[in-house]
């Protein structure tokens, strides 16, 4: 609900301004103040599906290892997350895990399979924000440079949405790596 919200306001302040700018001075047109600013969300979201459907489909499972370089999470991070209060505002950015069919919202299991699963889960989860930010930007490819008016801030409230979701999912899977070390340390005792 929050991110809706978050996309209503921006998109509302877009056509606060875009609107009268085509009416005013007719920098873009009227259809395009009108139309673009939505193809622009349109395409964000079509591109978030198809770098999912390529992340779930086409790399396998061993590939999101949370011990390998580029997910390990150093005690650095951690304390840039705890300066920047994540404990705070992180149970407020929506998880959307069920819809990949794992939800991570809560801890269900103890058991070294679904700590396995979950800390997969939060690499995939990672990668899934990091490359929609990217590929979202290839929207510029379609668009006129007059229409950098409403694409960019577009581009840049999505670059928010998935930036936070990447730093809660990088912050719990250095907590969990340790419960997962723990359990499976018993497990083999």
């Amino acid at each position: 609900m929050l991110y809706f919200a978050v996309i209503l306001i921006s998109m509302l302040v877009i056509y606060g301004y875009t609107i009268p700018i085509s009416i005013f001075t007719g920098f873009i047109t009227l259809k395009e103040a009108l139309i673009g600013p939505m193809f622009v969300n349109a395409y964000v979201l079509i591109v978030l599906g198809l770098v999912t459907l390529f992340l779930r489909v086409f790399i396998p499972n061993k590939s999101w290892d949370a011990e390998q370089k580029f997910f390990r999470v150093q005690e650095k991070e951690i304390s840039f997350y705890e300066k920047i209060k994540i404990k705070k505002w992180k149970d407020k950015v929506p998880e959307m895990g069920s819809t990949g069919g794992f939800p991570k919202k809560n801890i269900l299991s103890l058991s070294v399979e679904y700590l396995a699963k979950f800390l997969r889960e939060t690499c995939i989860a990672e990668n899934l924000h990091i490359l929609s930010i990217i590929f979202s930007f290839t929207v510029l490819f379609f668009i006129s440079a007059k229409g950098l008016i409403y694409a960019v801030p577009v581009l840049i409230v999505n670059m928010v949405l998935h930036i936070l979701p990447c730093f809660i999912q990088r912050y719990v899977r250095f907590k969990m790596i340790r419960v997962y070390n723990y359990q499976l340390l018993k497990q083999n005792n």
